[in-house]
């Protein structure tokens, strides 16, 4: 089910990229000009409207925004097309959101510049079988938690060895090396949230901020001025 609907999804949405422009503002930060917006699964209208305001956000603060997405298909068994040894722009700061974080580890395990500030939010996704469990079930919820775990043990992890060549295990490493070579990261994660894999982010040692009840995806929704404050402050701090 879970590969068949990534199937579906990937007929319906290509990687894309949006572009904007910087907008007007008072209080632009001239030193951060770049910023990668890696979007999280879904269908081409849902993600284009949630992160309208992200893009606004980096614009109105100098930034040049690109936005791209991938869909479950492309993030779990075609990452490797992103890891690609082609010439890739430098971004100031990398904005990830849920499944998004596939996007951006993949190109810097291609070769793309290590970003000055990189965030995650709902996330890291690291691709962990916990991770696969936990959106089986938020796709499937009356469906019995071992049943996931079946499909994940039975389809996910034979179909990341023939892709990938190589274990589910190892892959999940490699991500996360991929990490560690960041010198900046934040981290930002709801306390409702129940599709990270909450034991994988422990791993990373990144600065985590919670908000609290937020779900999934609705930090900036249900907290948007502490949201807009913790971001603010990060991009704009000295690196330690």
């Amino acid at each position: 089910m879970f590969l068949a609907r990534g199937l579906a999804l990937r007929r319906g949405i290509a990687a894309s990229a949006v572009h904007a422009s910087p907008g007007v503002s008072g209080d632009a930060a001239p030193p951060m000009r770049r910023a990668l917006l890696c979007g999280f699964w879904g269908s081409v209208g849902t993600v284009r409207r949630v992160m309208a305001p992200y893009v606004q956000f980096y614009a109105d603060r100098g930034f040049d925004v690109r936005v791209t997405w991938r869909t479950p298909y492309e993030s779990l068994l075609c990452g490797f097309r992103d890891r690609r040894p082609v010439a890739r722009d430098a971004y100031d700061v990398v904005h990830c959101m849920s499944g998004g974080s596939f996007t951006a580890l993949n190109y810097m395990r291609g070769g793309m510049a290590v970003p000055r500030k990189l965030i995650f939010e709902g996330g890291p996704m690291l691709g962990t079988q916990q991770e696969a469990v936990n959106f089986l079930a938020s796709l499937y919820p009356r469906v019995p938690e071992a049943v996931h775990w079946r499909l994940v043990r039975g389809l996910l992890v034979p179909g990341m060895r023939l892709h990938h060549g190589h274990s589910y295990t190892r892959e999940y490493r490699a991500m996360l090396d991929a990490l560690h070579a960041c010198p900046d990261v934040l981290v930002l994660n709801g306390t409702a949230d129940r599709l990270i894999d909450r034991a994988a982010i422990a791993t990373t040692g990144a600065r985590e901020i919670l908000f609290a009840d937020a779900a999934h995806n609705r930090i900036r929704k249900t907290h948007p001025d502490a949201w807009a404050r913790t971001v603010d402050v990060f991009i704009r701090s000295r690196q330690a």
